[in-house]
């Protein structure tokens, strides 16, 4: 059993230069709009896909995403779906398992990338989800993957749990037969205390100083910069992982 997994934190200072470099593309959302928590998962997604030179794609999936979707702005690609999960005819549920079904199989080994955010909270079979994750990605292609370590209830009916540990995301994949090529995680106590709340406070929120009524009920938050990453791990909210098909 794995239990030494390196971590990766990002540094405060790469965050705050991605915001001052890419805000202006994002019409001043990673500032204002997005969850601080959001834009760290962005800043190392952007960091990671530099590095690797991942900037172009032929064929792109969204897990129960949308046109929205910020990594996008990031990236270039020729194709784009988008498999979101239908209550209806319960198509792209993650709970079932796509390799046995006719409606998936055109969909096997299909993409360069597969971006999956926020979304395995809400499904009851985690090991069956990243198996269909690992069924649609071509050989050598890559998924990006987020997750919550700590969050309040939210997206009912479809909510199954508060979060994943790292370590848990890592040997989740692993298990899946995925090369993990990169584990992060983010997280402090005032961001915290307001995220299991529902509050998922922005870069102008996370300031020092009273920023909202909320911040009448912890005043000794007020002093304190929620925008710096507590690297002891006590405090995570937040771990995602870049991932390889081997």
């Amino acid at each position: 059993m794995q239990n030494n997994l390196k971590i990766y934190y990002p540094e405060d200072k790469n965050i705050l230069n991605f915001i001052e470099n890419f805000n202006t593309i994002f019409d001043k959302k990673l500032t204002n709009k997005f969850s601080y928590s959001r834009v760290v998962l962005l800043a190392d997604f952007k960091r990671l896909i530099t590095q690797k030179t991942l900037h172009k794609f032929l064929k792109v999936a969204l897990i129960s995403g949308s046109l929205e979707e910020p990594e996008l702005k990031l990236i270039s690609y020729k194709d784009l779906d988008i498999l979101d999960f239908d209550v209806v005819s319960n198509f792209y549920n993650l709970d079932d398992d796509w390799e046995i079904s006719q409606f998936y199989r055109d969909k096997k080994s299909q993409y360069d990338l597969v971006i999956c955010n926020q979304v395995f909270e809400h499904i009851f079979s985690p090991s069956q989800g990243i198996k269909n994750i690992h069924y649609i990605t071509k050989p050598n292609a890559y998924v990006w993957i987020s997750v919550p370590t700590i969050n309040c209830i939210h997206g009912e009916p479809h909510f199954y749990s508060a979060g994943y540990h790292p370590r848990y995301l890592n040997r989740l994949c692993e298990e899946a037969d995925f090369e993990v090529l990169h584990v992060g995680a983010w997280g402090n106590r005032k961001y915290l205390a307001y995220a299991v709340q529902g509050c998922w406070l922005t870069h102008n929120q996370l300031k020092i100083g009273f920023r909202s009524k909320l911040d009448l009920a912890y005043p000794y938050f007020a002093i304190k910069d929620g925008r710096k990453n507590d690297t002891t791990g006590n405090f995570i909210t937040d771990t995602w992982a870049l991932l390889r098909k081997k």
